[in-house]
């Protein structure tokens, strides 16, 4: 039966990526039905520069929107998803309990402004009463699809010497070969060795065992990843939703982090103990985050890590291994250093950008101390060429360079147990739920062997050389990616 409205409190948290603009407006509630506990709750949703295309190999861009309450002021809990039941014209959306894929839904770029989507809040099933007051807040951020197919990793060997411990394939004749992903890769554990076939690597890369799990992203099987690093203000806005304990076990501003409330490396996060944190740089990415912490918040979004395996089928897509290429799939490189307008603001830009090969690295940040506004180079090229915003073959942006991506390892025991479907039932773990253990840490079984040691970094950071980001290099690949002013990560997640 239809009831009156439940007391809400209803507010939006689109995480201000201006890159693209994305926002959640005009959020309401609507019917509730005392029969199935739940409720209706609408909104809004925009964002720039959208895409999809049709032809050929399936990519389009998405948001990810999901929602946390509390009932009084209680602890924000994450909401959960009972199903769409009004989608906006031109837009499709996939759903999970978590939370709800949306995308453009036929070909086509431009801004995309979708009204009116509707869907029922499982109120009931989260544990709120017919008559509690609670507070609702809406957050949304801009996915990337990949599709499910084949693509080659690493390089053949002997091509240029800068990029370390890259995958190659044995061959039993003539010259190694990059090693390629397929679907037999996807359904059957990889072989590491030194025999006709297997994957292999340099020593600098981890501990060339395997074999490499069936159970392991490798990146054959499609998936969706954030189209950025993660920004300060997303950090910020996923800091103030927990408890004060949780707070302080994923404090980046302590001594297990940057150590200051100040401005450190163009990290602007400050907290002063209690409350909400603040920080002075929102667009930018965030650093000084552990392991621990970067789970904790992959956790409370309903993601999870990114392998180091899908981190190359995001960047070269479907073309072929090529030594010397960046995620832009072309050896063009920046060389002068760079100068900003509007330094620190949600339109900052790169001044002097070059006509190719436009990323942040020891090179061009020597005089920014640290990285630059994700998506900058998006918005800075002087052309909206794949080389000259330093996009990757899917749309991903800053791949190479800005912040070293933090990805799970094949290079290491614990890295290889990190699984997305479950070995006995060949079922999907669709993995994180939102929610976090009463000390701020995630609390994904499936994610038991992600210790330090299971993560290494990809595609170098602001501060590092040319040589890092190179799409196949691997050179901290199995590093253990401490908290570092040059380290950051984006989520990712499945849908099967």
């Amino acid at each position: 039966m239809k009831h009156t409205l439940l007391a809400l409190l209803l507010t939006c948290c689109a995480w201000a990526l201006h890159a693209n603009g994305i926002a959640v407006t005009n959020v309401a509630l609507g019917d509730q039905d005392l029969a199935s506990q739940t409720a209706t709750i609408s909104f809004d949703l925009s964002w720039d520069n959208s895409w999809r295309v049709n032809e050929g190999p399936l990519n389009y861009d998405a948001a990810w929107v999901f929602g946390k309450y509390r009932i009084g002021t209680g602890p924000w809990q994450h909401l959960t998803v009972d199903r769409i039941n009004r989608n906006a014209t031109g837009s499709i959306a996939r759903v999970r309990e978590t939370g709800i894929i949306i995308s453009r839904q036929t070909s086509g770029t431009g801004d995309l402004d979708l009204t009116g989507i509707q869907f029922d809040w499982a109120y009931g099933a989260d544990g709120v009463g017919d008559d509690d007051v609670v507070e609702v807040k809406l957050f949304a951020v801009e996915m990337v699809y990949v599709p499910t197919g084949d693509f080659l990793a690493g390089l053949p060997p002997g091509g240029s010497p800068a990029e370390v411990a890259a995958f190659f394939q044995h061959a039993s004749s003539g010259p190694d070969l990059a090693y390629p992903i397929t679907s037999s890769s996807e359904f059957s554990a990889i072989t590491v060795g030194t025999a006709t076939s297997n994957l292999d690597y340099a020593a600098a890369g981890g501990d060339r065992a395997g074999p490499i799990p069936e159970e392991f992203p490798v990146g054959y099987s499609a998936f969706y990843a954030m189209k950025y690093e993660v920004s300060q203000q997303q950090w910020v806005d996923f800091f103030n939703t927990l408890t004060a304990a949780q707070q302080s076990a994923n404090d980046i501003t302590d001594a297990g982090g940057k150590n200051s409330d100040a401005v450190v490396a163009r990290n602007g996060v400050s907290w002063s103990g209690t409350g909400e944190a603040t920080t002075s740089l929102p667009e930018l990415p965030v650093s000084y985050v552990s392991e621990a912490q970067m789970l904790a918040y992959l956790d409370w979004a309903a993601l999870r890590p990114l392998s180091e395996l899908e981190f190359e089928r995001a960047a070269r897509g479907s073309l072929e291994a090529d030594a010397g290429e960046y995620a832009w799939l072309d050896p063009s490189l920046a060389t002068a250093a760079y100068t900003l307008t509007n330094a620190g603001a949600s339109n900052e830009q790169v001044a002097n950008p070059e006509a190719s090969g436009n990323a942040a690295y020891a090179t061009t940040t020597s005089g920014l101390g640290g990285p630059v506004r994700v998506g900058a180079f998006a918005a800075s090229a002087p052309s909206p060429t794949r080389e000259a915003t330093g996009g990757s073959f899917y749309g991903f942006m800053e791949l190479s360079g800005n912040l070293a991506e933090r990805v799970v390892t094949v290079g290491t025991v614990a890295g290889r147990g990190f699984a997305v479907s479950d070995p006995a039932t060949n079922q999907p773990l669709f993995g994180s739920d939102g929610e976090l253990t009463a000390g701020g840490e995630h609390d994904v079984p499936g994610w038991s062997t992600l210790t330090a040691t299971a993560f290494g970094t990809r595609g170098g950071g602001y501060d590092g050389a040319a040589a890092r980001l190179l799409l196949a290099d691997r050179a901290a690949a199995a590093s253990g990616a401490p908290a570092s002013d040059a380290t950051g990560f984006r989520g990712a997640i499945s849908f099967f």
